[in-house]
C-alpha cells in the first residue's frame, strides 16, 4: 500500500507539473478557481492535497510525509521522503504577499501550519506559523532570496506535509545562525594565551557550529578591553563555506593584527565574513567574556 501510494502521489505531482508548463508554453495560463481533483485510485480515506495559488497558476506541493489510520489498517501507515528533495521550481513572489493555500480534503483539517527556510543553507526564518484552517492564507514578509516552504496538516491524529518552492527576487541578505550542545558551561571563557585554540569556541564545555545561506570566506575574532588593549586575528575559510564548527580548526590559516595582550579581563566578538564583505555577528550561544590568564 505505501509503495502503491508514493507512486501515485509523486506520479499526480508530475502531470499537475507538466500541465503547467505546457500552459506557459501555449501562453497565459488560465486563471486558477479549484484545486486538483481526486484520482480514482486514491487510497481510502484520501490523503489531503495541499497547493498554493500563485498569479501564473497553482504550485503543486512535493510531498514530504504522511502519517495516516488507512481503513482497514491495524496502524497508521507514515512515510517520509528525503527534504526539499522533489523541489525544483521557485516562483516569484513579492516581498510582502498573501498567499492563498488550497486544501482539499474531505475534512477541514484542525490545525494547520508553515515554516519557511533559505533554500541555501536551510535556515528557519522565523516560527512556524499557524495557518487559519478554513480559506488558509500564508502571510509572507520575506527579504529576497530562495526559499523553501513546507505546509503540515493535521487531521485529528492524522498528518500530510508538503514542500514548496518559492522566489523573492533582488538580492538576497546574509542570514545565518549558530547552534550549540546541550551542555552546562563557566560564564567565561579562560584562555591560557592568545594562541589558545579555545580562542574561538562558543564555551569552554559545548560543541557548536554555525551556518549560513551564503558561503563564508572569513571569519574575525577581536579581543578589547579599554584599559589592556585590543586583539584581531582573521582566520581564512578556504574554500568558503555555508557552514563551520566552532572552534574552529587547528589547521585554519589567520592572519594577527596588534597583541600580544596582558592576563586580564576582555570582550570577545567574532564576526562572519562573506566574499562580498557581507558581515554577520556570532552572537547566539557563543560567550561574549573571555579571560587571558597569566602565564
Amino acid at each position: 500500500m505505501t509503495g502503491r501510494f508514493k507512486a501515485l502521489l509523486f506520479g499526480m505531482a508530475l502531470s499537475l507539473v507538466a500541465l503547467i508548463v505546457a500552459c506557459d508554453i501555449g501562453g497565459d495560463p488560465p486563471a486558477v478557481t479549484e484545486a486538483p481533483s481526486w484520482p480514482d485510485e486514491w487510497p481510502a480515506p484520501p490523503l489531503p492535497i495541499m497547493s498554493l495559488q500563485h498569479e501564473t497558476g497553482p504550485v503543486v506541493g512535493d510531498p514530504h510525509a504522511y502519517c495516516w489510520q488507512f481503513e482497514g489498517a491495524a496502524d497508521r501507515v507514515c512515510e517520509e521522503y528525503d527534504i526539499w528533495s522533489g523541489v525544483y521550481e521557485y516562483p516569484q513572489i513579492a516581498s510582502h504577499q498573501r498567499i492563498p493555500v488550497i486544501v482539499e480534503a474531505e475534512d477541514t483539517p484542525t490545525r494547520l501550519f508553515a515554516q519557511v527556510y533559505t533554500r541555501q543553507g536551510n535556515l528557519m526564518v522565523g516560527s512556524s506559523r499557524r495557518l487559519s484552517a478554513v480559506n488558509p492564507k500564508l502571510d509572507l514578509a520575506l527579504s529576497p532570496g530562495e526559499y523553501n516552504v513546507r505546509l503540515i496538516g493535521y487531521w485529528q491524529d492524522n498528518e500530510v506535509s508538503y514542500e514548496f518552492g518559492l522566489t523573492v527576487p533582488g538580492r538576497a541578505a546574509l542570514i545565518g545562525g549558530c547552534d550549540r550542545t546541550d551542555i552546562e558551561a563557566a560564564p567565561i571563557l579562560s584562555l591560557k594565551s592568545l594562541d589558545d585554540p579555545m580562542r574561538t569556541a562558543a564555551d569552554d564545555a559545548n560543541r557548536a557550529g554555525c551556518r549560513f545561506n551564503k558561503p563564508i570566506a572569513s571569519v574575525r575574532l577581536t579581543l578589547h578591553s579599554d584599559s589592556l588593549g585590543s586583539y584581531t586575528e582573521t582566520f581564512r575559510i578556504d574554500p568558503p563555506s555555508i557552514t563551520f564548527p566552532l572552534p574552529l580548526a587547528d589547521n585554519v590559516a589567520s592572519q594577527k593584527t596588534s597583541g600580544p595582550l596582558p592576563a586580564g579581563e576582555y570582550s570577545r566578538s567574532m564576526v562572519a565574513i562573506t566574499e562580498e564583505g557581507e558581515e554577520w555577528v556570532l552572537e547566539a550561544g557563543v560567550l561574549e567574556r573571555v579571560i587571558i590568564s597569566a602565564p
